[in-house]
């Protein structure tokens, strides 16, 4: 982040704003450039471990293109 937000005002308050480590479940809205807009389902399990690591599943809806 460095650089960046030390000249992009814009750029440092959408990266305080985004709350990365606060979101645990929600919906990912992508544009794939074939199959068009696609939204995925994610949910984010902390793993047992003290690394800190997370699992991050994203799943389609049944009968979603």
């Amino acid at each position: 982040m460095g650089q960046l937000a030390t000249h992009l005002d814009e750029f440092t308050f959408l990266w305080n704003r985004h709350p990365v480590r606060t979101c645990r479940s929600g919906v990912k809205h992508l544009h794939h450039p074939t199959a068009g807009p696609i939204g995925l389902t994610f949910e984010t399990l902390a793993l047992p471990t003290p690394s800190g690591h997370r699992l991050i599943t994203y799943t389609a809806e049944p009968g979603s293109t």
